[in-house]
């Protein structure tokens, strides 16, 4: 059986190879890197079939199992599938759970077809391990943490430059009630290889810029020892008027969320808002909805912001005084950063 393996686990995190993950569609779901597709060898039918026999009558039979339901025709199909995946891409890798039996089967037929294909050796646990040791050795990088009041812009500045992380755009989550943008977050595995990606990517760079984050954002956990970097990071506080961050929080994110979902998202804040100033800004999200207004959509995300967000906001910046290196408007940090860490936008 074709034995060639490739254990180049960092090039796989950081896109170089494309990945193709025969495990069934569930296992998938649980986790996977950014640049892999799923077309399995076995699917979750197929796999659960295949098990039943393993337990009932060993690994010979499971084996002739599996060989028989995928045969033929369905067989055919699936490797002009790969076949297709491999034309299409420079470098494919084959991967399964844990390197083993799924991926060498594959590579093997692959091989019968003319294709002759690496598999990932260790699969996706041994990926997995490496990705989280990314994720624990963080005391060597530097980083700048940049905070800055609701609806300010953090994450479009963070946009423009090539040495930041935006965890947020990883987690698909703005990271508040109202941070839902309509697309499914990840799973946690494959976020924590989006992240260990994208904190490879940045290694060759002196400082890496990412925005202040809570623990969460959304239903995702941002890595612990990433987190704890974050806390002791500098931080520079990027600045704007309050009709400033009405606007941009209006059209960052109101105009992607129908009014099911804003009252929805008010709702998760009710207790902490207080019952009385919950329905004041309730009243008017529910006329600014029913008459699609965008005078009463702001008016109540300005409420929002002066009884909520800004008082906690301040309360947790007052807890990083020592850190604050500068505060301003965008030239003033840009400026900065220039001066201080050589980063310039892109």
């Amino acid at each position: 059986m074709n034995s060639l393996l490739l254990d180049d686990y960092r090039g796989v995190l950081l896109g170089q190879y494309f990945v193709l993950d025969v495990r069934a569609e569930g296992e998938f779901e649980t986790g996977s890197v950014p640049n892999s597709v799923n077309l399995p060898i076995l699917n979750n039918d197929e796999r659960a079939a295949v098990g039943i026999t393993y337990k009932q009558q060993g690994p010979d039979a499971a084996y002739d199992k599996g060989m028989q339901l995928v045969s033929g025709s369905l067989k055919s199909k699936r490797v002009q599938s790969w076949r297709d995946v491999i034309h299409q891409n420079t470098k494919v890798v084959i991967c399964c759970w844990r390197g083993g039996k799924r991926s060498e089967i594959a590579q093997e037929w692959l091989a019968e077809s003319g294709i002759h294909a690496p598999r990932l050796a260790g699969g996706s646990k041994a990926l997995r391990q490496y990705c989280l040791s990314v994720l624990e050795k963080l005391d060597h990088r530097n980083f700048v943490v940049v905070a800055g009041q609701t609806g300010t812009g953090k994450t479009l500045f963070l946009q423009q430059y090539k040495e930041a992380v935006d965890l947020e755009g990883l987690a698909q989550h703005r990271g508040s009630a109202f941070g839902r943008t309509g697309i499914e977050q990840p799973s946690p595995i494959s976020f924590e290889a989006r992240v260990a990606s994208e904190i490879l990517r940045t290694e060759q760079h002196s400082f890496t810029l990412l925005e202040d984050e809570s623990r969460n954002i959304g239903r995702l956990a941002v890595p612990p020892a990433l987190h704890a970097q974050m806390q002791i990071a500098p931080l520079i506080v990027l600045m704007k008027s309050l009709e400033e961050r009405v606007s941009l929080t209006y059209h960052t994110y109101v105009k992607s969320q129908n009014g099911p979902e804003l009252l929805d998202s008010l709702s998760k804040i009710r207790r902490r808002l207080g019952e009385e100033r919950y329905q004041e800004v309730w009243r008017t999200m529910t006329d600014a909805i029913a008459s699609d207004n965008k005078t009463l959509h702001c008016s109540w995300i300005e409420k929002l912001l002066s009884y909520y967000y800004d008082p906690q906001y301040d309360y947790q910046l007052s807890k990083k005084h020592e850190r604050i290196r500068v505060r301003g408007d965008e030239a003033t940090l840009k400026q900065y950063l220039e001066d201080q860490y050589c980063l310039n936008p892109k």
